[in-house]
């Protein structure tokens, strides 16, 4: 199953810190369905990443317009396919 980077970038941090309760739970919510492989913010605030592990791009930008930053606006995506050319151990 291929991994898309979704990348964040915060339009309006005021709506932002309104939703971010809910979007913290949407994304908890994703992670306990296995979508999600890593998130977290920017260190200077202008947004964050995500990195899906889903079947599609299709998937991938379904996942990201349905997150409460999404849908009130305070935050865009870029979604990419990426390739992970680092294997944990």
């Amino acid at each position: 199953m291929p991994y898309y980077a979704a990348i964040m970038k915060t339009v309006d941090k005021e709506q932002d810190k309104m939703v971010r309760t809910e979007h913290i739970e949407y994304l908890n919510h994703l992670i306990e369905e296995g979508k999600i492989f890593a998130k977290g913010p920017f260190t200077d605030g202008s947004g964050g990443l995500i990195i899906f592990h889903v079947a599609s791009y299709e998937e991938a930008k379904h996942l990201t317009d349905q997150d409460p930053v999404t849908k009130v606006g305070s935050r865009i995506f870029e979604i990419k396919e990426w390739k992970s050319s680092l294997i944990a151990k």
